[in-house]
């Protein structure tokens, strides 16, 4: 038997949440998306709606971009639960089963940026190879569209590639970065998790002098 909980919560949180969700295409309130989903997506009432949704993104790029942005930015929290993560990519997969032809490079370039860590947690070495191939087929082109996002997504291939025990090319990948003219145009965040990465990276190549590393984790604690 339900309790008068179970009732309070569905009168609080559930009703208004389904009453902004009508509106969607006006308030452009993903948050609701994702967490009507988390809570409710299973049920058989939760797929019909969420079904409902993906109809109604078809047509606004806009909001699907926004989505993705929503998913990006609880993916950058400092405390964040992997396994609530990933759920969530799989409903925004759900809702955005592919990207439009019509995509912009951000909107490109966010997909990739959360494929990357989600094929990583995931474990699928042949998912994680297919993410970073369709990643580095479009990087020229993402890198000159949005160069935070793509310096972001790009400390993220590294650690591709250092999970595989590959870190001369994690190296080569920030290095890239950091001997670039325009990298002081990057945030200074963005900058000293590069500098710190390309020292963590550098250390673990034996072949690398250890005075380069040394010099990146310091200029990464002056930033922090």
């Amino acid at each position: 038997m339900l309790d008068a909980s179970f009732f309070k919560k569905i009168f609080w949180e559930l009703v208004p949440r389904l009453e902004r969700l009508e509106h969607l295409e006006t308030s452009a309130n993903l948050e609701d998306v994702l967490d009507f989903a988390m809570e409710t997506g299973d049920s058989p009432f939760g797929r019909l709606v969420l079904s409902d949704i993906a109809t109604r993104l078809v047509q606004r790029p806009d909001l699907q971009q926004r989505l993705l942005d929503t998913l990006e930015t609880r993916y950058q929290a400092k405390v964040r639960d992997l396994n609530r993560l990933r759920r969530q990519f799989a409903i925004v997969r759900q809702l955005i089963p592919s990207l439009p032809e019509a995509a912009t490079p951000r909107m490109r370039l966010l997909w990739h940026l959360l494929s990357l860590p989600e094929a990583n947690h995931d474990g699928d070495p042949e998912r994680i190879r297919q993410s970073a191939s369709a990643y580095l087929a479009e990087h020229t082109a993402l890198r000159d569209a949005d160069r935070e996002l793509c310096a972001y997504a790009d400390l993220n291939l590294a650690v591709h590639y250092a999970d595989r025990f590959e870190f001369s090319q994690a190296e080569v990948t920030i290095s890239e970065w950091v001997d670039d003219p325009l990298f002081p145009a990057l945030s200074r965040r963005q900058q000293g998790r590069m500098h710190s990465a390309l020292g963590q990276y550098r250390a673990m190549t034996p072949l690398k002098p250890s005075a380069a590393s040394l010099r990146h984790w310091r200029r990464s604690n002056r930033r922090h």
